[in-house]
């Protein structure tokens, strides 16, 4: 009985709150009732303009010109944008679109001791490994002979081994250069790598794509995006 009090009382006060609501409401409309506007004309095409800003002149591209310029410079190399560069890493690659494009910006973030430069630098010996482009690598941290270093001492390792790494590290192979330098002042500093027994599959592992490998000299000095433009725009010039 107690229950049946509780639920008839609930009722009740679902019909009072409906009754209160239902003066308060304006009444619904259907949507033949609302008025319906005149349907715009269609406006003419523009033709491309262009604009003075603070920044100098800005210009407007149509659907159309951006076709017809694609069709104009389909043997000049346009094309090329849209064939992506493998990164070497699947996962990667299909985050950002089957690899990297020309004209396109990848930033790389992360805290500091995450592996950034390492990234950066397995990207790059990839892409010029595999021999889709030349590699301009700008290193602002550190001089180019630790960039050499890194790269043989990635080349040591063989990532498809199971079990313990057997490659070098950067210690190691900075070591073994100064006791080469030191033992036998004649040779080469990077002689002694030879005798490791993953030293001359990482030597003629580098060979095979150091000459597509580029490091901007003086990078820490020179980082500014013009002298990456600059040095970009002479390479294609020469290319061509």
């Amino acid at each position: 009985m107690t229950l049946a009090r509780r639920s008839l009382g609930l009722r009740d006060s679902a019909t009072v709150a409906s009754s209160l609501l239902s003066r308060v409401a304006p009444a619904a409309t259907s949507a033949t009732d609302r008025p319906v506007a005149p349907p715009r004309d269609a406006v003419t095409p523009p033709d491309e303009w262009s604009a003075q800003s603070p920044e100098g002149l800005v210009q407007t591209h149509s659907l159309v010109s951006v076709a017809r310029g694609l069709n104009a410079n389909a043997g000049s190399g346009a094309f090329e944008r849209l064939k992506p560069i493998p990164t070497g890493f699947d996962a990667l690659d299909q985050w950002i679109g089957g690899g990297l494009r020309p004209g396109e910006l990848v930033l790389l973030g992360g805290a500091q001791g995450v592996g950034k430069t390492t990234l950066c630098l397995q990207l790059a010996r990839n892409v010029a490994a595999r021999g889709h482009a030349n590699v301009l690598y700008a290193c602002y941290e550190h001089p180019e002979e630790y960039v050499l270093n890194r790269l043989l001492v990635q080349e040591t390792i063989d990532p498809t081994t199971v079990g313990p790494v057997t490659g070098l590290t950067l210690d190691e192979l900075q070591a073994m250069i100064v006791g080469e330098h030191d033992d036998h002042p004649g040779r080469g500093p990077y002689d002694a790598l030879l005798a490791h027994p993953a030293g001359a599959s990482a030597m003629t592992a580098l060979g095979g794509y150091a000459g597509r490998f580029h490091l901007v000299a003086d990078a820490p000095r020179r980082n500014n995006i013009e002298t990456l433009e600059a040095l970009v725009a002479e390479h294609r010039t020469r290319d061509r």
